[in-house]
């Protein structure tokens, strides 16, 4: 009987621990989501070009289950010319553009949700490590604090996504080296091929992952062949897709090739080029900055989407948690898996490192819950039952770092929510919703007049065309017109129509002395930087006789004043200076080689304007037939440049 009661005891003590356990995690999660879902529209500012085309392709998904390009469920989505991203992200954000306008808050919420899912997995997986409740509750509480965490979390983009598919696999392998069940193994394997279509890091990743797999099963004592064959399947499985759609779809490999070109490294066709040693040389100094204390825990010196420069990656309090952690590990804790978790920490960065940027954290994310488990065994270490001293010491030493953690993420929260929106916004790519929103407002359903937007302004078809979507006036995509200055015949413009340019560029420039349209708003940023210029076209017309298109010669001759001086020479490509026209409409003049600055012409046809190369100041007079000259002479030192155009009008 008494037997019975203390094993009924004991039983009802575990469900008791597990319920308060459950419940604990439940309110960090909840508190976290508050925290992360918090003025989500507003922080950042404003949605950057990549999270608008994630965003539009979720959303074609969604409503169509084609792409942008009208591509049925592709495996890789085209963003761009050469420009293709993973499709992770897509297909997680459909469901919810599905039931929700696309608007900020709806587009980053997806990413918002990878965020406490990886709360949830980092603690599942401090439990399999050994780790004590209180611990693994700690690893959850510090990964949601951590700030670059914290800011990839609440961004539309794929980089956060590769975390949950390392987190699974670590918690599926663990669980198949402890039940010996081959389809645990092939989960496993499986789980990694997922991870492949997060983002393009993870195509090195992901393989690494797989190979530490074999380590860690191997060093466990596993000498079957059937679970090494089963996780190897479990990824290739996964593999396949990807691998048929760049048969098919050739361009993929340019296009991955052409943004990461910096690696100077064909892996596809020859991936022994990694193992040179002086490629390895180049990208040793970029590994090893991602370990550098300052970038670990003093101030992220990256990208400022991914960092407020407040903070480390971690914060500070991670400086004694981790070696505390990493020490205890070593000393006390070292197993086949806590092993492989340190393994996993320190070949976080290898993919990241492939290209020559030092501190890109968001190419290496997977660092985080591995640099937070390992500080949590520091919690674990901390907490240990010692002679009643040295418990009440570590007890102590643990509330005051949970002190200092609450302390540091205050400041670095408040940094976040209320200075970082207001630095980074340049980087978000401008205040378009300011823009659009003063447009729409002039624009009601019965307004026949278009809009225009100018082409030189980065994805300003995809901006605003999310911006129409989230706000339910798809009806002013029919009468938008995206226009460049040569293509822009003010005559066909009624008046009344609206206009949008860059504040400051060559199309506002332009603008503000052509009588046919004027400033009626200016746009700024939260700094007040003024960011676009509105006009309206307004009533008057004027004929400008010097339209059109004219093929030009060019020369720069150089007479240099010494024998040591060296001459400065045009730019050339296949079709420049060989092919150099000169368009003007609405008597601005533009130079398709970029030899000379966008300039308005006199009434008259009267040129005086100067060259993108060694400001040379050029003039001349147009003419409507016959061929005339654009020329301008600048000394620089002691040598003397001579620039002509020979111009004749083609049409």
């Amino acid at each position: 009987m008494g037997a019975s009661r203390l094993l009924g005891g004991t039983g009802e003590n575990e469900m008791t621990g597990r319920r308060i356990e459950a419940t604990t995690l439940a309110i960090v999660v909840l508190a976290a989501a508050a925290l992360y879902a918090a003025r989500l529209s507003h922080v950042p500012s404003f949605l950057s070009n990549d999270e608008t085309a994630f965003g539009l392709q979720a959303h074609a998904i969604a409503t169509t289950a084609h792409d942008e390009n009208g591509r049925l469920l592709p495996v890789y989505f085209q963003m761009m010319e050469n420009v293709w991203f993973h499709p992770a992200l897509v297909y997680w954000m459909a469901p919810v553009l599905a039931v929700v306008r696309p608007t900020p808050w709806a587009v980053r919420l997806p990413t918002v949700i990878i965020a406490m899912i990886n709360l949830v997995l980092v603690f599942a997986l401090g439990r399999r490590l050994g780790l004590s409740r209180a611990a693994a509750i700690g690893a959850s509480v510090l990964l949601s604090v951590t700030p670059a965490h914290l800011l990839h979390g609440r961004l539309a983009c794929d980089y956060l996504l590769p975390v949950p598919c390392v987190l699974a696999w670590l918690i599926m392998l663990i669980d198949a080296q402890k039940s010996g069940a081959s389809w645990r193994f092939f989960a496993a394997g499986c789980i990694l091929g997922v991870g492949l279509y997060t983002y393009i890091a993870s195509l090195v990743t992901m393989p690494v992952c797989l190979f530490l797999s074999y380590v860690a099963m191997y060093s466990s004592g596993i000498r079957r062949l059937r679970p090494y064959v089963m996780i190897t399947t479990g990824f290739a499985v996964l593999l396949v897709p990807a691998v048929t759609y760049l048969l098919a779809v050739p361009q993929l490999y340019a296009g991955f090739s052409a943004r990461y070109g910096g690696a100077n490294v064909d892996v596809l066709h020859d991936p022994r080029a990694m193992f040179e040693l002086d490629i390895m040389a180049k990208r040793w100094a970029v590994y090893q900055s991602f370990f550098e204390w300052g970038f670990l825990f003093e101030k992220a010196e990256t990208h400022v989407m991914s960092s407020t420069y407040t903070s480390g990656i971690f914060l500070k309090v991670m400086k004694v948690l981790i070696p505390i952690g990493a020490y205890h590990i070593l000393r006390n804790r070292l197993t086949t898996f806590t092993g492989l978790l340190l393994a996993a920490f320190f070949s976080a960065p290898l993919a990241a490192s492939l290209i020559p940027e030092k501190y890109a954290i968001d190419r290496a994310l997977t660092l985080l819950p591995m640099g937070v488990l390992i500080g949590a065994f520091g919690i674990d270490w901390l907490l240990v039952r010692r002679a009643s001293v040295a418990t009440w010491a570590g007890r102590a030493l643990c509330a005051g770092l949970c002190v200092w953690m609450v302390v540091q993420f205050n400041e670095f929260y408040r940094e976040y929510q209320f200075n970082y929106p207001i630095r980074a916004s340049p980087w978000f790519d401008g205040n378009h919703p300011g823009a659009f929103d003063a447009i729409v407002q002039r624009y009601g359903s019965d307004d026949r007049t278009f809009i225009y937007l100018s082409n030189g302004l980065p994805r300003i078809r995809e901006q605003w065309k999310l911006y129409l979507l989230g706000h339910r006036r798809r009806d002013l995509l029919s009468r938008t017109v995206v226009f460049t200055p040569q293509d822009l015949h003010f005559e066909v413009v009624r008046a009344g129509s609206l206009l949008l340019t860059g504040a400051d560029d060559p199309v506002e420039r332009a603008f503000q002395k052509m009588p046919e349209v004027r400033a009626v708003t200016q746009i700024t940023e939260p700094d007040g930087t003024p960011s676009f210029t509105i006009f309206e076209r307004t009533e008057h017309s004027v004929l400008y006789a010097f339209d059109g298109t004219y093929s030009a010669e060019v020369n720069l001759a150089c007479a240099p004043g010494r024998a040591s001086d060296r001459c400065l020479t045009l730019a050339t490509t296949a079709a420049c200076p060989s092919m150099e026209t000169l368009t003007v409409a609405n008597n601005l003049v533009l130079d398709s080689c970029g030899y000379l600055q966008p300039v308005l012409l006199t009434d008259r046809g009267f040129f005086q304007g100067s060259s993108t190369t060694l400001g040379i100041r050029v003039e001349g007079q147009f003419a409507t037939n016959g061929r005339f000259m654009l020329s301008g002479t600048h000394m620089a030192g002691m040598t003397r440049y001579q620039l002509d155009f020979s111009v004749t009008k083609s049409k």
